[in-house]
C-alpha cells in the first residue's frame, strides 16, 4: 500500500489514529490524535480512506460494549440474589393493636414459610429472616422449620450487621 504525507492512518497495535508526518523506508513517523509523534513500521498500520474512519470507530465502540455486556452476565452470575424479610410484627401489618400474641406469632411464621416458598420460587440465592431478639420463642420456631426444610443450610446472620436477631438461609441447588 501507498502512505501519503498528512494521510489519516489507524494503528494495528494500539488504538486511536494518526496522521503521517515523515515517510521512511520501513516506517512513517506519525503524529497520533494525542499530540504525540512516534515512529510506526508499516506492517502496523492501515491506511484510513476518507469515511471509513468513522465506521472504524463505531465498530470499536461496539465491541467495547460488547465487552461491557459480558462482564455485566459475569458479573450477575457472581453476585448472588439476596433477599431480607423483616419479620417483626410492626413490619407485617399496618395496625396491630388488635391481635393476641398468639396471632401476631402465628403471623410471623406464616411470613417466614411464605418468604421461604417465594425465595425458593424466584431462585435467590441468600434469604435473611430477621426475627429479632425477644424471647427466643420465634427464633426456635424459624429454626424448627428450617430443619423441616429439604436443600437449604442456615446459621445465625452476620453478627455485626444483625447482632443476634437474624438467620441467613442459603439455596442449594
Amino acid at each position: 500500500m501507498q502512505f501519503k504525507l498528512n494521510q489519516r492512518i489507524k494503528f494495528l497495535n494500539e488504538a486511536g489514529f494518526g496522521l503521517i508526518k515523515e515517510i521512511r523506508a520501513n516506517a512513517v513517523l506519525a503524529e497520533k490524535d494525542d499530540g504525540f509523534e512516534e515512529l510506526f513500521p508499516l506492517n502496523e498500520i492501515l491506511a484510513i480512506e476518507l469515511g471509513l474512519e468513522k465506521e472504524i470507530v463505531i465498530d470499536e465502540k461496539v465491541l467495547r460494549l460488547k465487552e461491557v455486556k459480558n462482564a455485566i452476565k459475569i458479573k450477575k452470575k457472581v453476585v448472588e440474589k439476596i433477599r431480607e424479610v423483616d419479620l417483626h410484627f410492626g413490619h407485617l401489618v399496618d395496625f396491630g393493636n388488635d391481635f393476641t400474641p398468639h396471632e401476631k406469632f402465628k403471623k410471623q411464621i406464616f411470613e417466614a414459610e411464605k418468604a421461604i416458598k417465594e425465595a425458593q420460587k424466584d431462585n435467590v440465592g441468600k434469604l435473611i429472616l430477621i426475627h429479632g431478639k425477644g424471647s427466643g420463642k420465634l427464633e426456635k420456631a424459624i429454626y424448627d422449620l428450617l430443619k423441616s426444610i429439604p436443600n437449604i443450610t442456615f446459621y445465625d446472620a452476620d453478627f455485626s450487621k444483625y447482632k443476634l436477631g437474624a438467620v441467613e438461609i442459603i439455596f442449594r441447588k
